[in-house]
């Protein structure tokens, strides 16, 4: 099972992201390639607990998403909204260089991996994870965004 924890889940992953430029096309969906960097170092951020994102939807409900998120070998579904705070058009973190921003986001790989959290963080939509939830979700978000452009 691929996550961010593993040194050559998140080496391939950085690969990826290294490939992306701020020309590079999207697949489908709203979000720029420097958006998403953005989106995805936000949600990075939140399971750090360096930020906060408003819990959305019902938890009981969420369960068995979550468990199909995780673990199921099916896609993530397309043109999800996601919270306010992490989407870069709202309260989400501006775009500043692209270059710089994809760097936050390789840093942020690198510390959630080197740094596993002593208690669960919520997530917005699934509720608390552990370290090694955060970290099998965190390799199948940026995959599904990484898809979105091609990477």
């Amino acid at each position: 099972m691929r996550t961010l924890v593993k040194p050559a889940d998140r080496a391939a992953i950085v690969r990826r992201i290294r490939s992306l430029t701020p020309a590079t096309q999207r697949l489908w969906g709203t979000m720029s390639p420097h958006q998403m960097l953005c989106h995805l170092a936000d949600t990075m951020r939140v399971s750090l607990g360096e930020r906060r994102a408003t819990a959305v939807g019902n938890r009981v409900a969420h369960t068995l998403i979550k468990l199909l998120v995780l673990y199921a070998p099916v896609p993530i579904p397309r043109d999800r909204p996601t919270t306010p705070e992490l989407d870069q058009t709202r309260r989400g973190t501006t775009p500043g260089q692209f270059a710089d921003d994809m760097r936050t986001l390789e840093g942020l790989l690198d510390r959630f991996a080197a740094e596993p959290q002593p208690i669960d963080i919520e997530h917005p939509f699934f509720g608390p994870l552990s370290h090694r939830q955060w970290g099998r979700f965190h390799h199948r978000h940026i995959d599904h965004h990484l898809r979105q452009f091609g990477a």
